[in-house]
């Protein structure tokens, strides 16, 4: 037996009795004497830091040796160093190269970096149907870690697998793999990837902060009826986050939320129709949608319902009655405006007046309806105000009262009554309750008329006055 393998023999036996240091030496002295296996486990040694101090380089230029003078069995590891770059530049040319001469040698770990090269295309053109082949390969060698490859590449192929692997990274808090799989899930159209990418990019915190991609992927999943979207870009158009504020589009896509069902959605629907914002104030919508989030378990649904009931039990009673009186059925009308008018709407008692009055529903009586016109017109109710100023002015249902009219005219038409506004011209005009003014007069015609009253535009037309 030659020294060399003497020395070789050597670190064999101290390396088993676990004498890494001894064992280092011993194969250092034969891979110095040109002993090719040798040179291996000498690179192994410095590449692990066994019986000696981690040096890569070393590890590398040790391995290379070894290969060179036929110690194949360390193609693979002379792979690894290249796919790596540890002690070297990284070479993925030299790496598949030397993985595919360990793989001719049935080496299970060769196959499983060669389907990693051909499934991710580093280096050569993407093949997955080769990766499939090469990990099919090490599973059949006993390699765990191509199992694993060929049930996550099974998995990468269809949207849904890669938002689970997605998912998978993010319980072991590797968040740039995660993301990588949530886009190559949203790219293909998965609406919860979307949304996830989404959030991740609107909050911040693991990855850069950026709107414009957060708006993008929101959109992309809005688009797809996902609720929890919409209600994402109805926050960014309502803060001006990523977009221009637009209060608008905000309702639209805090509209299509609720339509939808989402309790959020319905219960801001309901804030929108109760302070008045982007749509008219409507406290009857306001207690529906209120409702619809409380019934959905959105806690401050029960809140808005609360707040709005009053309200929203006048207006339901008021319209009930208005479309009972437009389809000529005054009993049942009255009955309605009846209920709306003791609850204190005003709009209910002024038609309840109106129907006394008349005489349409119930039996005709001027006091009455001199009673809920004064009822309505005290809670500023323009229309009701202007009418109760007839009643004075005509002496209906209670005594004529000339300056009073005025009085009830001039606050109807503060209150933007037109009606109103041409009573109070002509008053100033006739000396009707008030001093005698015409420019006052025909300053309030004017007003009237700009406001569409067609008696105020006949008086200026009459007088030559345009408006």
């Amino acid at each position: 037996m030659d020294i060399k393998q003497q020395w070789y023999q050597q670190a064999l036996n101290a390396k088993n009795a676990n004498n890494m240091a001894e064992a280092f030496q011993c194969f250092l002295k034969a891979a110095e004497a040109g002993h090719a296996l040798a040179q291996g486990w000498v690179g192994w040694c410095y590449c692990e830091g066994k019986g000696t101090s981690c040096n890569d380089v070393k590890g590398f230029e040790w391995t290379k040796k070894a290969v060179e003078n036929g110690a194949s069995g360390y193609s693979f590891n002379l792979g690894y160093l290249y796919y790596k770059g540890r002690g070297v530049r990284t070479d993925l040319a030299q790496a598949l190269k030397w993985f595919t001469k360990a793989a001719e040698n049935n080496k299970k770990e060769a196959f499983f970096y060669l389907g990693c090269i051909y499934e991710n295309g580093y280096g050569v053109t993407k093949d997955l149907e080769k990766a499939k082949s090469l990990y099919q390969k090490g599973i059949e060698l006993g390699n765990n870690d191509c199992k694993k490859a060929l049930e996550s590449l099974g998995k990468s192929t269809t949207p849904e697998g890669c938002y689970q692997l997605g998912n998978t990274a993010a319980a072991a808090n590797n968040w740039v793999e995660a993301i990588q799989w949530y886009k190559k899930a949203a790219e293909q159209g998965h609406v919860k990837a979307q949304f996830d990418l989404g959030l991740n990019y609107w909050n911040g915190l693991r990855i850069k902060q950026d709107f414009a991609e957060a708006y993008k992927w929101f959109l992309r999943a809005a688009n797809q009826n996902y609720t929890e979207a919409q209600i994402f870009l109805w926050r960014m158009y309502t803060d001006g986050d990523g977009v221009r504020k637009d209060d608008a589009q905000a309702f639209e896509w805090c509209k299509k939320a609720a339509e939808l069902g989402n309790s959020q959605g319905q219960y801001f629907m309901g804030d929108y129709y109760e302070r008045g914002k982007v749509v008219k104030k409507d406290m009857l919508t306001a207690y529906i949608w209120y409702k619809k989030a409380a019934d959905n378990g959105y806690s401050e649904g029960k809140r808005g319902m609360d707040r709005t009931y009053d309200q929203a039990q006048q207006q339901y009673y008021y319209q009930c009655g208005t479309e009972a009186y437009d389809e000529q059925e005054y009993k049942e009308a009255a009955e309605w405006f009846q209920k709306g008018a003791e609850l204190g709407d005003p709009k209910s008692q002024f038609n309840l007046s109106v129907l006394y009055q008349k005489g349409r529903g119930v039996p005709q009586n001027l006091n009455e309806a001199f009673r809920w016109l004064e009822k309505a017109a005290l809670q500023d109710y323009a229309k009701a105000q202007y009418a109760y100023g007839l009643c004075y002015a005509m002496g209906q249902g209670t005594i004529k009262n000339v300056t009073k009219a005025f009085t009830w005219f001039l606050k109807a038409a503060n209150n933007g009554d037109p009606d109103g506004a041409c009573m109070v011209g002509v008053s100033y005009l006739t000396g009707q309750g008030v001093a005698c003014n015409r420019n006052e007069g025909i300053r309030w015609l004017k007003i009237a008329a700009q406001r569409g009253d067609e008696v105020a535009k006949k008086e200026l037309r009459d007088m030559g006055i345009s408006w």
